[in-house]
């Protein structure tokens, strides 16, 4: 039996191989089947946790104080994979009401959530978008904070986020 295994070890491992590489190549072509992001072999709510946890990862790359143009552009390119159309037509049309970088320093980081419920269809969550400046990124901590208020729905099969508030709106 041993020596059967040893002399078939070598196609065992390019089969392992194989099976690995066709799981990620499923993985990544679901994540883009709908043009959003998803986050695979999660619950309902991991998976609402990590859109709007990536969603705000990147409210760091929206300078708000760029010329129209280029809001709307990064507008769409930061944020379409983790909104609804409905939100992001909105934004790019009125990106005054939209999240983002308004100044140099400090600037939105992340999105710590701190509690969400579902209700109906949606998930209701209760957040803060956290502030750093570049010395909290060198000495840790975070610079300050600002509540927000976060409709996520399903929308054809992905989770995203249907409306943001802060509590400066």
């Amino acid at each position: 039996m041993y020596s059967l295994f040893r002399s078939h070890k070598k196609t065992v491992f390019v089969a392992v191989g194989v099976l690995i590489t066709l799981g990620v190549v499923y993985i990544y072509a679901q994540s883009g089947r709908h043009g959003s992001y998803v986050a695979p072999f999660r619950s309902e709510e991991g998976q609402v946790e990590a859109v709007v946890e990536k969603f705000g990862e990147h409210l760091k790359n929206v300078s708000l104080v760029a010329d129209p143009d280029t809001v709307a552009s990064a507008i769409e390119r930061e944020y379409s994979p983790y909104i609804t159309e409905a939100l992001l037509d909105r934004w790019i049309k009125d990106p005054l009401h939209a999240p983002g970088r308004e100044t140099s320093s400090p600037w939105p980081e992340r999105i710590k959530i701190s509690h969400m419920e579902k209700i109906g269809e949606y998930y209701e969550v209760v957040a803060k978008v956290i502030f750093m400046t570049s010395v909290e990124k060198a000495q840790g901590g975070y610079y300050d904070s600002s509540p927000a208020y976060i409709t996520v729905a399903n929308t054809n099969g992905a989770w995203r986020v249907a409306e943001f508030l802060t509590s400066m709106e």
